[in-house]
């Protein structure tokens, strides 16, 4: 499967959210991170740089230097797309995507982040306090 298509209008948080600065253009529904300076910024598995204190943009910040909303936990985080119940949700090689499938991480380095998993309707289980990695080593 591809990356998993978030409109930003369909994700809507039942969480408490965490609340940054962008130092990088980023819609909701986009996994971030944080800059050397702490700003949030796009995460990518293809860059161990950009893996760590991972969450989901709530709400978009159009340009940076803007606040923005981020959840790290979320049991019911809607996202508006359908998600088999059970199926993983992986940190994607596309900088703040997620994947559905582990086997689309194929980059030797890149670093295997699931970040949740689907509930079987629009809604998934998303976790990033303390996601299960490993390192693409073929």
């Amino acid at each position: 499967m591809a990356d998993i298509t978030i409109d930003a209008a369909d994700v809507l948080q039942t969480a408490g959210t965490k609340r940054g600065i962008s130092a990088a253009v980023i819609t909701a529904g986009q996994i971030i991170t944080n800059d050397s300076n702490g700003q949030k910024i796009l995460a990518d598995a293809s860059d161990n740089t950009k893996i760590s204190d991972l969450g989901m943009a709530v709400c978009s910040a159009p340009n940076i230097g803007q606040p923005i909303l981020w959840v790290k936990l979320d049991s019911a985080l809607e996202i508006g797309v359908t998600v088999a119940n059970g199926k993983g949700l992986w940190l994607s090689e596309t900088a703040g995507s997620l994947c559905d499938d582990e086997a689309d991480i194929t980059s030797i380095g890149a670093t295997h982040v699931l970040l949740g998993c689907g509930k079987g309707g629009t809604a998934i289980n998303f976790d990033a306090t303390s996601p299960l990695q490993g390192t693409e080593i073929t």
